[in-house]
């Protein structure tokens, strides 16, 4: 089931956020809770998700960059933009007012943040 908002979060840092997040969305929203040790491989669900949401909401924090999978989901969100940046006319233009990625700074001292 295609889903239009992908939510990328650090699990030890910015859960809550993510949870939060996921609850108001409801079913727009995909979130992944299984954990990804290094060397493993994602889900076939989590690989599709992403490339098939219209929004990626990411929490950053300073965890979040230190994590491979993190790195991945924010590298194969970025590619999606980069391949419409280089597009001329009409159809760069129409692509871009769909995409769109929200960066949410999450501080661990200050969850409300």
């Amino acid at each position: 089931m295609s889903r239009p908002v992908f939510i990328s979060y650090a699990r030890s840092t910015s859960r809550h956020h993510g949870e939060a997040f996921h609850r108001e969305l409801g079913t727009l929203s995909f979130f992944d809770t299984s954990d990804i040790e290094t060397g493993e491989q994602s889900s076939q669900e989590l690989d599709d998700a992403l490339p098939d949401a219209k929004v990626v909401i990411i929490f950053e924090a300073e965890r979040y960059f230190q994590r491979w999978y993190c790195r991945k989901e924010l590298k194969t969100a970025l590619k999606s933009f980069e391949i419409l940046s280089t597009q001329s006319g009409s159809r760069r233009k129409n692509r871009m007012a769909h995409l769109r990625a929200l960066s949410w700074p999450c501080h661990p001292t200050n969850p409300d943040r």
